[in-house]
């Protein structure tokens, strides 16, 4: 091989690399030197003999790739004199060779070394990290060389950030554990005798080789202090890499038992606060000082466990008070410093000080037990000087005005947040100890009432300045026209608001009195303003913004926020409340109550008139109809309110005036409220008065003569729109108590609804809320409530509304405009909810047999003519492009899964091509990103494997044939989703009874039941074609012999408890009963799970390579 021309043309591909145009030619030059056989010596003969830095760059790259790939070719002392070589190289080079190639020999230098890291015998480990530590002892150079090759190691060897090469997860994951044993403690420890040595002797900043030192070590520290060791209990799910970037959802902190000596000491800690305060005008070299710092706050896990006299494991407070005490007395005067000294103005650099300060109280507050930081006797003082803190932030920025500094509320949100939490742990501790009273284990840690006064104390200094600034800052809002409407102030202050009401609890009684004091002096006024002959436009939307903010504060205070659940009232709320005049009494039935209902619906009524393009606002007055709605005192209250009959007339009258949104819910809500009325006169009268409001809507436009010459103007289309919507809320009410009402409401006009469908065919918003109507009927009506001439009608008219909206979607083009690509598949959407639904009302929670019975005693028009109609009109308009939409996808997903629960037996009517389609949509959601879908294609899966055991072991029935390259095909996709790739943990359930399901079925194809349950015979034709040829390619895959044995024994060993657990009779009928569902639980299916787990912990780490 002629080096020397090799060389050249390297070199000219190297500067090709760095031009735009001859990029790609020169990276496939430099790539395809892979191709040629040992390329070793041609990679160090061009790293000796360039002088160009880009071109070492390159070489190294290339010498790095092929000694991981060729590295069992080699003999182990070749390797060791590689890395020798280019440890020296590099320290011969210091002086005169750019960092970024300096690092990238030694990062080869760490991946090479890793890649023989579990061959390697304990002499040459030594012998590796013995000539690191000895240039730690050398001249800058040196010592800078070894640092970089120890930092380079770290992150190879941590979680995220390790070189591919070819590796299985199991070399990956072995050699980090193996670190982590014998070397990380050796490697810090040599870190922090450095870093003393440096401080001892004075920091020269400015010299550039002292900055890199320092950058270098803080760097390796910052990483250890932040490692997140292994736990290979975490996951079942062995094998699953890392994507996240690095320092997201890591578990930093918890150190093992044996770095108690190098951590837990008072001169490591004392170590890097000394080095911050060194290192405070260094901008990059102080961020790593106080991210050192915030990892030791938050130290914890079996580094402060001990050992009690029963060999049990548990925390060591004393030495956690101990260790946190020391913190927090150099903590204290860190706070005290830079509270005194910063001026807390635009044109300081204060922000990395401020954060790291919140960044380390954050780690004490949340890392450690209350009765572990609050027997500490510097916590109070901490406390006290957060406080400052957190109030000085605000109020820096209430007076800063325009000059307002970003990082400033930030921070004094987060502070604001750490002590939320703390209260909560408060009440947390105070709940542990009265539940101990009873058990007479109380034990008192601190003075808990002393603490809780100083706590009261300083809450409502924190409240009451928190709520100042706020309101300061709501009348610059008002001022400022860029400020965003559409962006709600309770959704961009979420987090503030919740902290800010568990803070004002702790003193509720004076909070609230603040608060009313703001608001009656805000109404005062206003009434003032009006009083003096009008108010400015300006002066009145400040108050409104105040009083805006006043009434998000008071609604965080007296209710949690609930997060999607029902709001509750908190104890701290109620105890104050015990003490004031019963709310019963003044506002109860027999007293005020329905005058002030009447005053509610008023202002209802008024609000409308004044906010009716306000949607937000709107929806927040249906919510409160809502509310009406659950409860009876109250519905009977309203129906016999003559304010309410108005309001309803109102509504219905101004319908176009309002929002669409809202013409759906709020008819439901009235719709509730009407039919749930204790007497029946009442509720009959107020139903009619609705329904003949509406239908009046309705037929106003369909029966004018001039309709079908106007119907396409978009004011009729409108109108028609709003009706629909309303016909929508009307049935959205329905439930068993009024479904024979509202269907008779509705189903007279299910001709006309069709009719609208075909006449707007183009105009895809109509179309959607006609499909709307049907889909809401049939989800929320009671059927058994129906007669079967009813069910009859729905099932025609259903009927007719797939054939018309088949008929119209021929050759029809979707084309979505910019930011509506979610509302383009609405129409498809609805059909496939109304087949699904259709479905599921008429056979949910029956059994095989009464799914069975019922379908043979159908009507004329049965509810499988329409599904199989409309499966064979829809499916084919949706393409797997389409299925990217997660509603869509979600919906075809929920309409499979029915058709296989309810209709598999009739699955071998459809054209192949269309089965595949519904196969490839199970095979697309097992992998959706929403675990909802992904879940549903799972459990669909194992219902229709399930079927297809249960007909060849009951009747040996071979007509299911056509499903088995089916099977096949989901079982091979399942079995590359657990052993492959990467998957959400959740679904190993729900994929787990898919393999289960899949693999009994294709096991056994012909044999009756009696041969499973005496003896379950492996010896099928279609074992060998499916299950066994299917494990057969996987372990011929395998390269190495031993592996391939240890996947098939897994394999094996997984078939076997399979078969053993159907052995049983009991278990298979277990499963007959489950397979509608597609769900197989129970304690009979542990044994299975727990060896499907440990086939996953056994082989994905060597089948998952990096």
């Amino acid at each position: 091989m002629d080096f020397q021309a090799f060389h050249a043309r390297f070199e000219q591909a190297c500067v090709e690399v760095q031009a735009p145009k001859t990029r790609v030619a020169g990276e496939r030059t430099i790539t395809s030197l892979l191709s040629l056989p040992n390329t070793l010596p041609l990679c160090k003969y061009i790293i000796e003999h360039t002088s160009n830095d880009g071109t070492t760059y390159q070489a190294v790259s290339l010498l790095m790739t092929s000694a991981t790939r060729e590295y069992a070719l080699h003999p182990r002392a070749e390797m060791h004199a590689l890395l020798d070589w280019l440890l020296d190289l590099a320290v011969a080079r210091f002086e005169t060779q750019e960092p970024f190639a300096r690092n990238r020999m030694l990062q080869a230098v760490a991946v090479i070394f890793k890649r023989g890291y579990l061959e390697e015998g304990v002499k040459e480990k030594e012998a590796f990290f013995g000539r690191l530590t000895s240039l730690i002892g050398g001249q800058r150079g040196e010592r800078l060389v070894a640092l970089s090759t120890f930092a380079a190691l770290i992150g190879e060897l941590s979680s995220d950030r390790a070189t591919a090469m070819g590796l299985a997860y199991d070399h990956h994951l072995k050699s980090r554990m193996l670190f982590e044993e014998q070397e990380l403690r050796s490697v810090f420890q040599v870190v922090v005798q450095l870093l003393q040595h440096l401080l001892r002797d004075g920091l020269k900043r400015e010299e550039r080789a002292d900055i890199e030192l320092l950058a270098t070590c803080l760097a390796i520290a910052d990483d250890i202090l932040s490692w997140d060791f292994v736990n290979s209990g975490d996951n079942a799910l062995q094998g699953s890499f890392k994507t996240e970037r690095h320092g997201q959802n890591k578990q930093s902190g918890r150190f093992p038992a044996s770095w108690r000596d190098l951590i837990i000491r008072p001169d490591v800690i004392d170590l890097f606060f000394e080095l911050h305060y060194a290192l405070q005008i260094e901008r990059g070299l102080a961020n790593r000082t106080r991210e050192c710092l915030s990892s030791l706050a938050g130290v914890h896990g079996p580094i402060l466990e001990s050992i009690d006299g029963n060999g049990r494991v548990t925390e060591d407070d004393a030495s956690q008070r101990a260790y946190i005490a020391h913190i927090l007395r150099n903590f204290l005067k860190f706070i005290v410093h830079f509270v005194a000294t910063t001026p807390f103005d635009s044109q300081t650099d204060f922000e990395p000080e401020l954060v790291g300060i919140t960044s380390m109280s954050t780690k004490i507050i949340s890392t450690y037990r209350l009765r572990v930081i609050a027997a500490v006797p510097e916590f109070t003082h901490f406390l006290n000087e957060l406080a400052k803190l957190t109030i000085t932030c605000y109020k820096s920025n209430a007076d800063a005005g325009e000059d307002w500094v970003v990082w400033t509320q930030e921070e004094g949100d987060q502070l604001l947040d750490i002590w939320a939490r703390l209260i909560e742990q408060m009440e947390e501790y105070s709940e542990e100890q009265a539940a101990l009273v009873t058990t007479g284990q109380q034990t008192q840690h601190f003075d808990f009432e002393g603490l809780s006064k100083f706590l009261a104390m300083a809450a409502f200094h924190i409240f009451e300045t928190y709520v100042d600034t706020r309101l300061e800052a709501a009348q610059q809002e008002v001022d400022d026209v860029t400020d965003n409407d559409s962006i709600k102030d309770d959704f961009v202050y979420e987090d503030q608001l919740i902290a800010v009401g568990i803070i004002a609890r702790l003193d509720t009684a004076r909070c609230i009195a603040k608060l009313q004091n703001l608001i009656a002096d805000r109404l005062s006024r206003i009434q003032k303003l009006f009083n003096e002959g009008g108010p400015e436009a300006s002066e009145l939307s400040g108050i409104y913004e105040e009083l805006h903010w006043l009434a998000l504060f008071s609604g965080h205070i007296l209710a949690t926020p609930g997060r999607g659940e029902t709001p509750q009232v908190p104890r701290a709320v109620l105890a104050l409340s015990c003490s004031t005049p019963s709310l019963q009494h003044s506002f109860g039935a027999s007293a005020g109550g329905p005058a002030i209902l009447d005053f509610v619906l008023s202002m209802i009524q008024k609000n409308f008139v004044i906010w009716h393009g306000q949607e937000d606002l709107l929806m927040q007055i249906v919510s409160l109809l809502s509310t009406f709605s659950k409860s009876l005192p109250v519905r009977d209250a309203l129906l016999s309110s003559e304010k309410f009959q108005s309001l309803i007339g109102f509504f219905l009258e101004n319908l176009g005036r309002l929002p669409a949104s809202v013409h759906s819910p709020l008819i439901e809500n009235i719709a509730v409220i009407a039919t749930h009325s204790s007497a029946a006169d009442v509720r009959s009268h107020y139903f009619n008065n609705l329904t003949g409001a509406i239908e009046k809507r309705l037929l106003s436009v369909i029966h004018n003569p001039q309709f079908h010459q106007n119907y396409q103007r978009a004011e009729i289309i409108d109108h028609i729109i709003s009706t629909m919507e309303v016909y929508s809320g009307l049935v959205l009410a329905a439930d068993e108590g009024n479904t024979r009402e509202i269907f008779a409401a509705v189903s007279k006009y299910f001709d006309t609804f069709v009719r609208l469908l075909d006449l707007y065919r183009n105009h895809t918003e109509v179309e959607k809320y006609v499909l709307q109507i049907f889909a809401n009927l049939i989800r929320c009506q009671s059927f058994e409530e129906l007669t079967d001439a009813d069910c009859q009608g729905l099932y025609e008219a259903v009927l007719a509304l797939l054939k018309t909206y088949s008929k119209n979607s021929v050759g029809r083009k979707r084309i979505a405009r910019a930011g509506d690509e979610d509302e383009l598949f609405e129409d498809l959407s609805c059909i496939l909810e109304i087949l699904a639904q259709l479905m599921a009302s008429q056979y949910e929670g029956m059994a095989w047999n009464e799914i069975l019975e019922k379908r043979k005693n159908s009507g004329t028009t049965d509810v499988a003519d329409i599904v199989f109609f409309g499966i064979n009109t829809v499916i084919p308009l949706i393409t797997d492009d389409m299925l990217k939409f997660p509603e869509l996808s979600r919906d075809y997903i929920s309409l499979v899964g029915n058709l296989v629960r309810y209709f598999p037996d009739k699955l071998f009517s459809l054209p192949p091509p269309l089965l595949a389609s519904l196969v490839r949509a199970l095979e697309f959601g097992q992998h959706a990103a929403m675990a909802e879908i992904a879940r549903g294609a799972l459990e669909t899966v194992t219902t229709l494997a399930l079927y297809a055991w249960d007909s060849t072991a009951r009747t040996a029935d071979e007509s299911i044939e056509f499903l088995s390259p089916h099977l096949d095909h989901l079982m091979q996709k399942c079995f590359a989703m657990f052993l492959f790739d990467e998957f959400d943990s959740g679904l190993l359930e729900a994929g787990g009874e898919a393999i289960f399901a899949l693999v009994l079925a294709r096991t056994v194809s012909k044999p009756l039941l009696s041969i499973i349950v005496q003896n379950a015979r492996l010896t099928s034709r279609s074992f060998k074609q499916s299950y066994g040829a299917m494990t057969h390619h996987l372990v011929n895959q395998q390269a190495q012999p031993a592996l391939a044995q240890r996947l098939g024994s897994a394999l094996s060993a997984l078939h076997n408890v399979i078969m053993e657990t159907v052995r049983d009779p009991d278990n298979a009928d277990r499963l007959r009963a489950g397979r509608v569902e597609g769900i197989v639980s129970g304690p009979w299916i542990v044994p299975y799970r727990k060896q499907l787990e440990a086939v996953l912990m056994d082989v994905r780490g060597f089948l998952r390579v990096k």
